[in-house]
């Protein structure tokens, strides 16, 4: 589903092209101030299409509303059907069918007093344990006319429960991550207060937060340094519509990464990408394919972090703590963008794109050291 993330950008850019410069005008440097900009005609323009754009989202959203259908729960055994009272026949130790009886405690030929006290006694040693399946329905069965085995319901109900009572347990121990489960291990947490005593909770944060922030960089100034070095803004348009499916489609191959190598090999290889990107980009983005090429590339690398990231939460914490542990990373990202948006604003007329490029290059190699460094235990291992 992740794939189809980029789609709409793929879209939305193309529509806004058409509506704010349809005839691909370019962006005009001040001799002055050196700044890139686009003739006053576009810029009136802006407020149409926007409200135009609008429209289009509202049919996607009405589209999808249209799309949505209520999931049903099986529907539950009729009243009467609980209450009706069943024994199960069985040949050769397999369930063949169901047969109703005016009276399930009788069995022929004993005596009923002393046959009761023996299922009753039975009953107790199946509760404690001490008796097998097989056992109990062994000692609490009778054969019948036909030839058939024939076990009152009340037994297996009995047995039931207690099969339901540990399909239960095992499924809230799901919830849990190993990790919790075992009191040596300094991940263990029950709840969002415990997550936080662990130290893998902040390693993992500062890491998505200082990896992100090329990616975030990238995504909202591509356009921005691009018309210094590359003029048609259609083509900045095609960069951003393809570096969109980058992101979104890019995320099938870092789940299938992910499925094939642990976290931290996989989180390693889109480091490292990131850092050749940043190191890279200044001195080819006077050429419009390959900017192109390395735009994807970077949103390619942002589009991992939340593939990589989720399941890598619930496999430490557990389903319980892990989703709450993710929500908290998504806002770390958040604090994120608005740092790109900080450095940007200030450092950008004083050091210029291409020196800004590094300080997110150090970012990155930041996050590098930790997952190298550091002896997180990502997981159970």
């Amino acid at each position: 589903m992740v794939g189809f993330y980029g789609i709409s950008p793929l879209i939305a850019n193309y529509i806004l092209l058409v509506l704010i410069n349809p005839y691909n005008i370019d962006a005009i440097q001040d001799p002055i101030n050196k700044e890139y900009t686009f003739p006053d005609e576009i810029a009136e323009r802006l407020p149409s299409a926007m409200r135009s754009l609008s429209y289009f989202f509202a049919g996607l959203m009405f589209i999808g509303n249209l799309l949505q259908f209520e999931f049903k729960e099986p529907l539950e055994e009729p009243e009467e059907n609980k209450n009706k009272e069943d024994v199960l026949i069985i040949e050769e130790g397999s369930i063949l069918n169901t047969k109703p009886l005016l009276n399930i405690d009788i069995f022929p030929q004993k005596d009923p007093s002393k046959e009761n006290e023996n299922i009753c006694e039975k009953k107790k040693n199946v509760e404690k344990g001490e008796l097998s399946q097989n056992e109990t329905l062994n000692h609490t069965s009778y054969i019948d006319s036909d030839g058939y085995q024939v076990v009152p319901i009340k037994v297996v109900s009995s047995l039931t429960e207690s099969m339901d009572e540990k399909k239960k347990l095992e499924k809230k121990n799901k919830e849990w991550s190993e990790s919790s489960l075992d009191t040596n291990d300094e991940r263990r947490c029950y709840s969002l207060m415990d997550a936080f005593h662990c130290r893998s909770t902040y390693f993992l944060m500062i890491m998505i937060y200082f990896s992100m922030a090329n990616g975030c960089f990238m995504v909202s100034n591509f356009k921005n340094y691009g018309i210094t070095k590359i003029s048609s803004d259609s083509f900045l348009t095609l960069i951003g519509s393809l570096s969109s499916v980058c992101n979104g489609g890019g995320r099938l191959v870092w789940g299938f990464l992910s499925d094939k190598l642990e976290f931290k090999k996989t989180y390693v290889i889109l480091l490292i990408i990131q850092i050749m990107e940043i190191a890279t980009l200044r001195f080819i983005s006077d050429y419009g394919v390959l900017y192109l090429i390395w735009v994807c590339g970077a949103l390619l690398c942002e589009g991992g972090h939340f593939v990589l990231f989720p399941p890598l939460c619930l496999k430490v914490f557990g389903q319980n703590v892990g989703s709450k542990i993710y929500s908290i990373l998504m806002l770390v990202c958040c604090a994120t963008n608005l740092t790109q948006y900080g450095v940007n604003l200030a450092l950008r007329p004083l050091i210029g794109y291409d020196n800004e490029f590094y300080i997110f290059m150090g970012f990155t190699i930041i996050s590098l050291l930790i997952c190298l460094l550091v002896p997180i235990k990502f997981g159970h291992n």
